[in-house]
């Protein structure tokens, strides 16, 4: 019984680990997707700037371009559930569920 508990919770260490890799992943994609969007934004404000920008153009009031970047909470979040290690590899006295 005490054998499939520590294979259980080696699995689940395991499967937490790869969560966290893939939130660090979705995390840096999403910040270049902004910074590439920002870029966007600026270049299409500088072709219509004769028109007021962005906003000019479409008669926008509330035309604020904020997005968030929340890479640093989703890594910060992710060594949490990590429980501060950091790392993503399993332990090494527990490959044998690899």
């Amino acid at each position: 019984m005490l054998n499939r508990i520590i294979k259980l919770q080696a699995i689940v260490e395991i499967v937490v680990n790869r969560i966290g890799d893939a939130l660090r992943l979705i995390a840096k994609q999403n910040t270049k997707m902004r910074t590439a969007l920002y870029q966007n934004r600026l270049a299409l404000d500088y072709l219509l700037i004769q028109k007021g920008g962005v906003c000019g153009k479409f008669n926008l009031d509330n035309c604020c371009l904020e997005i968030n970047d929340e890479e640093k909470t989703i890594d910060d979040l992710s060594k949490t559930a990590l429980g501060s290690r950091g790392d993503s590899a399993p332990p090494k006295a527990r490959n044998f569920l690899l």
